[in-house]
Protein backbone atom coordinates (compact mmCIF):
# COMPACT_ATOMS: atom_id res chain seq x y z
CA UNK A 1 0.00 0.00 0.00
CA UNK A 2 1.39 3.78 -0.78
CA UNK A 3 1.06 6.29 1.44
CA UNK A 4 1.04 10.19 0.47
CA UNK A 5 1.24 13.30 2.75
CA UNK A 6 -0.43 16.70 1.55
CA UNK A 7 0.61 20.36 1.56
CA UNK A 8 -0.42 22.43 -0.77
CA UNK A 9 -1.22 22.91 -4.49
CA UNK A 10 -4.81 22.03 -6.62
CA UNK A 11 -3.80 19.46 -9.36
CA UNK A 12 -4.92 16.36 -11.05
CA UNK A 13 -2.56 13.48 -10.16
CA UNK A 14 -3.13 9.58 -9.33
CA UNK A 15 -0.43 7.02 -8.63
CA UNK A 16 -1.41 4.47 -11.70
CA UNK A 17 -1.06 7.81 -14.30
CA UNK A 18 1.83 8.73 -12.78
CA UNK A 19 3.56 5.22 -13.12
CA UNK A 20 2.27 5.04 -16.73
CA UNK A 21 4.40 7.88 -17.66
CA UNK A 22 7.61 6.88 -15.73
CA UNK A 23 10.79 5.64 -17.37
CA UNK A 24 11.61 3.72 -14.31
CA UNK A 25 8.50 2.28 -13.62
CA UNK A 26 8.18 0.56 -17.33
CA UNK A 27 11.70 -0.44 -17.28
CA UNK A 28 11.03 -2.70 -14.30
CA UNK A 29 8.05 -3.40 -15.62
CA UNK A 30 8.79 -5.02 -18.40
CA UNK A 31 11.68 -6.68 -16.92
CA UNK A 32 9.41 -8.82 -13.99
CA UNK A 33 6.96 -9.03 -17.13
CA UNK A 34 9.40 -10.71 -18.76
CA UNK A 35 10.82 -13.01 -16.24
CA UNK A 36 6.96 -13.30 -15.12
CA UNK A 37 6.39 -15.02 -18.34
CA UNK A 38 9.49 -17.40 -18.59
CA UNK A 39 8.78 -18.84 -15.32
CA UNK A 40 5.61 -19.41 -15.72
CA UNK A 41 5.75 -20.97 -18.99
CA UNK A 42 8.68 -23.45 -17.51
CA UNK A 43 6.24 -24.29 -14.32
CA UNK A 44 3.47 -25.30 -16.94
CA UNK A 45 5.90 -27.53 -18.78
CA UNK A 46 7.68 -29.06 -15.90
CA UNK A 47 4.55 -29.56 -13.93
CA UNK A 48 3.12 -31.19 -17.31
CA UNK A 49 5.84 -33.60 -17.53
CA UNK A 50 5.94 -34.33 -13.59
CA UNK A 51 2.14 -35.29 -14.14
CA UNK A 52 2.84 -36.94 -17.12
CA UNK A 53 5.75 -39.16 -15.22
CA UNK A 54 3.48 -40.21 -12.27
CA UNK A 55 0.50 -41.01 -14.50
CA UNK A 56 2.45 -43.20 -16.37
CA UNK A 57 4.46 -45.09 -13.35
CA UNK A 58 0.98 -45.63 -11.58
CA UNK A 59 -0.76 -46.76 -14.46
CA UNK A 60 2.09 -49.44 -15.34
CA UNK A 61 1.65 -50.67 -11.11
CA UNK A 62 3.55 -53.30 -10.29
CA UNK A 63 5.44 -53.50 -13.35
CA UNK A 64 7.40 -49.97 -12.51
CA UNK A 65 10.98 -50.42 -11.17
CA UNK A 66 11.43 -49.19 -7.68
CA UNK A 67 14.66 -46.93 -8.78
CA UNK A 68 12.34 -44.83 -10.86
CA UNK A 69 9.81 -44.50 -8.65
CA UNK A 70 12.30 -43.04 -6.23
CA UNK A 71 13.58 -40.87 -9.25
CA UNK A 72 10.54 -39.51 -9.72
CA UNK A 73 9.25 -38.47 -6.43
CA UNK A 74 12.89 -36.66 -6.00
CA UNK A 75 12.33 -34.41 -9.18
CA UNK A 76 9.09 -34.00 -8.05
CA UNK A 77 10.08 -32.43 -4.46
CA UNK A 78 13.02 -30.62 -6.69
CA UNK A 79 10.64 -28.98 -8.65
CA UNK A 80 8.43 -28.26 -5.47
CA UNK A 81 11.31 -26.65 -3.67
CA UNK A 82 12.44 -24.44 -6.62
CA UNK A 83 8.55 -23.47 -7.04
CA UNK A 84 8.43 -22.06 -3.39
CA UNK A 85 12.05 -20.53 -4.23
CA UNK A 86 11.27 -18.44 -7.00
CA UNK A 87 7.63 -17.95 -5.18
CA UNK A 88 9.09 -16.67 -2.10
CA UNK A 89 11.90 -14.25 -4.57
CA UNK A 90 8.95 -12.98 -6.57
CA UNK A 91 6.47 -12.21 -3.57
CA UNK A 92 9.63 -10.39 -2.28
CA UNK A 93 10.56 -8.22 -5.77
CA UNK A 94 6.74 -7.35 -6.05
CA UNK A 95 6.66 -6.03 -2.72
CA UNK A 96 9.45 -4.03 -2.33
CA UNK A 97 8.80 -2.68 -5.72
CA UNK A 98 5.62 -0.99 -4.76
CA UNK A 99 7.16 -0.10 -1.44
CA UNK A 100 10.49 1.83 -2.70
CA UNK A 101 7.85 3.23 -5.42
CA UNK A 102 5.69 4.45 -2.80
CA UNK A 103 8.12 6.50 -0.51
CA UNK A 104 9.68 7.43 -3.83
CA UNK A 105 5.87 8.99 -5.04
CA UNK A 106 5.79 10.42 -1.91
CA UNK A 107 8.68 12.47 -1.50
CA UNK A 108 7.87 13.66 -5.23
CA UNK A 109 4.49 14.52 -4.04
CA UNK A 110 5.76 17.06 -0.85
CA UNK A 111 8.30 18.06 -2.85
CA UNK A 112 5.77 19.57 -5.14
CA UNK A 113 3.38 20.90 -2.33
CA UNK A 114 0.49 18.55 -4.07
CA UNK A 115 -2.81 18.57 -1.62
CA UNK A 116 -5.85 17.01 -3.74
CA UNK A 117 -6.22 13.54 -3.25
CA UNK A 118 -5.59 10.84 -6.08
CA UNK A 119 -7.97 11.21 -8.95
CA UNK A 120 -7.47 8.53 -11.67
CA UNK A 121 -7.69 10.83 -15.12
CA UNK A 122 -9.58 8.20 -17.48
CA UNK A 123 -13.00 5.65 -15.62
CA UNK A 124 -14.34 2.62 -17.61
CA UNK A 125 -17.73 3.82 -19.47
CA UNK A 126 -20.57 1.03 -18.72
CA UNK A 127 -20.96 -3.06 -19.09
CA UNK A 128 -18.07 -5.70 -18.29
CA UNK A 129 -14.53 -5.78 -20.05
CA UNK A 130 -14.64 -8.70 -22.22
CA UNK A 131 -12.09 -11.38 -22.20
CA UNK A 132 -9.04 -10.07 -24.50
CA UNK A 133 -10.72 -6.44 -25.33
CA UNK A 134 -9.88 -3.23 -23.41
CA UNK A 135 -12.40 -1.42 -21.68
CA UNK A 136 -13.85 1.40 -22.99
CA UNK A 137 -12.94 4.80 -21.04
CA UNK A 138 -13.34 8.28 -20.95
CA UNK A 139 -11.90 11.62 -19.10
CA UNK A 140 -12.70 11.52 -14.97
CA UNK A 141 -15.39 13.97 -14.71
CA UNK A 142 -14.33 14.27 -10.60
CA UNK A 143 -10.96 15.33 -11.59
CA UNK A 144 -10.04 18.99 -11.56
CA UNK A 145 -7.13 21.32 -11.77
CA UNK A 146 -3.46 20.82 -13.95
CA UNK A 147 -2.70 17.42 -14.73
CA UNK A 148 0.55 17.29 -13.13
CA UNK A 149 1.08 13.07 -13.69
CA UNK A 150 3.95 13.75 -16.20
CA UNK A 151 5.85 16.50 -13.80
CA UNK A 152 5.64 13.55 -10.98
CA UNK A 153 6.80 10.70 -13.03
CA UNK A 154 10.19 13.17 -13.98
CA UNK A 155 10.32 14.02 -10.58
CA UNK A 156 10.24 10.47 -9.71
CA UNK A 157 12.41 9.11 -12.67
CA UNK A 158 15.19 11.58 -10.92
CA UNK A 159 14.97 10.34 -7.20
CA UNK A 160 18.54 9.08 -6.86
CA UNK A 161 17.29 5.97 -4.07
CA UNK A 162 14.80 4.98 -6.65
CA UNK A 163 17.12 5.18 -9.72
CA UNK A 164 19.58 2.88 -7.40
CA UNK A 165 16.59 0.08 -6.41
CA UNK A 166 15.70 0.01 -10.12
CA UNK A 167 19.32 -0.88 -11.69
CA UNK A 168 19.84 -3.03 -8.64
CA UNK A 169 16.70 -5.13 -9.63
CA UNK A 170 17.30 -5.17 -13.33
CA UNK A 171 20.60 -6.83 -12.75
CA UNK A 172 19.71 -9.11 -10.19
CA UNK A 173 19.32 -12.78 -11.23
CA UNK A 174 15.72 -14.45 -10.56
CA UNK A 175 15.83 -18.33 -9.25
CA UNK A 176 14.96 -20.97 -11.92
CA UNK A 177 13.02 -23.87 -12.76
CA UNK A 178 14.68 -26.44 -14.55
CA UNK A 179 15.55 -30.40 -13.84
CA UNK A 180 18.24 -31.68 -16.21
CA UNK A 181 17.35 -34.01 -18.72
CA UNK A 182 18.27 -37.49 -17.74
CA UNK A 183 17.33 -40.38 -20.36
CA UNK A 184 16.23 -43.23 -17.84
CA UNK A 185 15.71 -47.28 -18.90
CA UNK A 186 12.55 -48.23 -20.50
CA UNK A 187 10.69 -50.82 -18.42
CA UNK A 188 10.59 -53.97 -20.09
CA UNK A 189 12.92 -55.90 -22.60
CA UNK A 190 13.20 -54.55 -26.05
CA UNK A 191 15.49 -52.37 -28.70
CA UNK A 192 12.79 -49.89 -29.39
CA UNK A 193 10.23 -48.35 -26.39
CA UNK A 194 6.81 -46.14 -26.78
CA UNK A 195 5.14 -43.46 -24.88
CA UNK A 196 3.38 -44.59 -21.86
CA UNK A 197 1.37 -41.73 -21.57
CA UNK A 198 0.59 -41.55 -25.54
CA UNK A 199 -0.69 -44.98 -25.57
CA UNK A 200 -3.29 -44.50 -22.45
CA UNK A 201 -4.46 -41.55 -23.94
CA UNK A 202 -4.90 -42.93 -27.20
CA UNK A 203 -6.09 -46.77 -26.40
CA UNK A 204 -8.26 -45.54 -23.58
CA UNK A 205 -8.53 -41.63 -23.49
CA UNK A 206 -12.36 -41.60 -21.87
CA UNK A 207 -11.75 -43.67 -18.65
CA UNK A 208 -8.19 -42.07 -18.11
CA UNK A 209 -10.23 -38.82 -18.38
CA UNK A 210 -13.12 -40.45 -15.55
CA UNK A 211 -9.89 -41.15 -13.16
CA UNK A 212 -8.68 -37.85 -13.78
CA UNK A 213 -12.43 -36.48 -12.95
CA UNK A 214 -13.01 -38.59 -10.18
CA UNK A 215 -9.29 -37.77 -8.35
CA UNK A 216 -10.19 -33.89 -8.84
CA UNK A 217 -14.04 -34.75 -7.66
CA UNK A 218 -12.34 -35.86 -4.50
CA UNK A 219 -9.93 -33.30 -4.02
CA UNK A 220 -12.33 -30.27 -4.34
CA UNK A 221 -15.08 -32.29 -2.03
CA UNK A 222 -11.95 -32.59 0.88
CA UNK A 223 -11.42 -28.45 0.13
CA UNK A 224 -8.11 -29.69 -1.16
CA UNK A 225 -7.65 -27.47 -4.16
CA UNK A 226 -8.22 -23.98 -2.03
CA UNK A 227 -6.77 -25.14 1.04
CA UNK A 228 -3.52 -22.88 2.45
CA UNK A 229 -0.31 -24.70 3.24
CA UNK A 230 -0.93 -24.90 6.27
CA UNK A 231 -5.12 -26.57 5.97
CA UNK A 232 -3.10 -29.03 3.36
CA UNK A 233 -0.53 -30.16 6.20
CA UNK A 234 -3.18 -30.59 8.06
CA UNK A 235 -4.87 -33.15 5.53
CA UNK A 236 -1.82 -35.22 4.19
CA UNK A 237 -4.05 -38.57 5.45
CA UNK A 238 -6.72 -37.17 3.03
CA UNK A 239 -4.33 -36.43 0.25
CA UNK A 240 -2.87 -39.83 0.26
CA UNK A 241 -5.90 -41.35 0.39
CA UNK A 242 -7.13 -39.87 -2.65
CA UNK A 243 -4.00 -40.61 -4.53
CA UNK A 244 -3.86 -44.26 -3.65
CA UNK A 245 -7.32 -44.36 -4.93
CA UNK A 246 -6.63 -42.69 -8.07
CA UNK A 247 -3.45 -44.60 -8.57
CA UNK A 248 -5.06 -47.78 -8.52
CA UNK A 249 -7.96 -46.77 -10.70
CA UNK A 250 -5.12 -45.85 -13.29
CA UNK A 251 -3.49 -49.23 -12.69
CA UNK A 252 -6.73 -50.66 -12.90
CA UNK A 253 -7.40 -48.72 -16.67
CA UNK A 254 -3.40 -49.92 -18.01
CA UNK A 255 -3.49 -53.72 -16.65
CA UNK A 256 -5.73 -54.66 -19.18
CA UNK A 257 -4.02 -53.39 -22.33
CA UNK A 258 -0.43 -53.57 -20.86
CA UNK A 259 -1.52 -57.54 -21.05
CA UNK A 260 -2.83 -57.27 -24.69
CA UNK A 261 -0.03 -55.31 -26.25
CA UNK A 262 2.28 -57.96 -24.49
CA UNK A 263 0.86 -60.68 -26.45
CA UNK A 264 0.93 -58.34 -29.54
CA UNK A 265 4.43 -57.55 -29.35
CA UNK A 266 5.39 -61.48 -28.56
CA UNK A 267 3.73 -62.26 -31.84
CA UNK A 268 5.78 -59.47 -33.28
CA UNK A 269 9.11 -61.11 -31.89
CA UNK A 270 8.26 -64.36 -33.31
CA UNK A 271 7.87 -62.85 -36.44
CA UNK A 272 11.56 -61.79 -36.30
CA UNK A 273 10.51 -57.81 -34.77
CA UNK A 274 12.98 -56.10 -32.23
CA UNK A 275 11.26 -56.36 -28.83
CA UNK A 276 9.30 -53.48 -27.44
CA UNK A 277 9.71 -51.77 -23.94
CA UNK A 278 7.79 -49.38 -22.34
CA UNK A 279 8.49 -45.81 -21.46
CA UNK A 280 7.08 -44.08 -18.17
CA UNK A 281 9.99 -41.03 -18.13
CA UNK A 282 8.58 -37.83 -20.51
CA UNK A 283 10.76 -36.79 -23.41
CA UNK A 284 10.37 -33.66 -21.77
CA UNK A 285 12.70 -34.54 -18.79
CA UNK A 286 15.04 -37.10 -20.66
CA UNK A 287 12.77 -39.81 -22.41
CA UNK A 288 14.08 -43.08 -22.81
CA UNK A 289 17.31 -44.90 -23.20
CA UNK A 290 16.82 -47.05 -27.29
CA UNK A 291 14.69 -45.99 -29.80
CA UNK A 292 11.78 -44.19 -29.24
CA UNK A 293 9.23 -45.58 -31.85
CA UNK A 294 6.03 -44.25 -30.05
CA UNK A 295 4.36 -43.18 -33.50
CA UNK A 296 4.89 -46.31 -35.59
CA UNK A 297 4.19 -48.84 -32.75
CA UNK A 298 1.03 -47.09 -31.66
CA UNK A 299 -0.11 -46.66 -35.34
CA UNK A 300 -0.04 -50.70 -35.55
CA UNK A 301 -0.95 -51.44 -32.09
CA UNK A 302 -3.99 -49.25 -32.18
CA UNK A 303 -5.00 -51.07 -35.15
CA UNK A 304 -5.16 -54.61 -33.39
CA UNK A 305 -8.24 -56.26 -32.40
CA UNK A 306 -6.63 -57.13 -29.17
CA UNK A 307 -6.14 -53.06 -28.51
CA UNK A 308 -9.13 -52.28 -30.79
CA UNK A 309 -11.52 -53.02 -28.58
CA UNK A 310 -11.12 -51.08 -25.65
CA UNK A 311 -11.43 -48.39 -27.87
CA UNK A 312 -15.37 -49.11 -28.93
Amino acid sequence: MWWWSFTAVAATWHPADVAAQSVLFDRLSARQAAVFEDRNRSAAQLSAALRAWRESIEALGERAPAAEREAMAAAELDYNRQFARLQAHADQAVGETESTFGVALDRAIRAMNVTDEPCEATRPVGGVALPGMPMRTEKNPSCSGDDINSAIAKRLDQDPDLIRFVEAELAADWPALALAPVAMAPVGDGARNASVSAFLHAAAAAAMRAVDKSDDSERQKAGLDLATAEEAAMMVDVARGIAARTAAARAGVADPLFQAADKVFARWVKDGEPGVAWCAHPSGLGGCTGTDATDDILRRLLDEPRIRKFRE
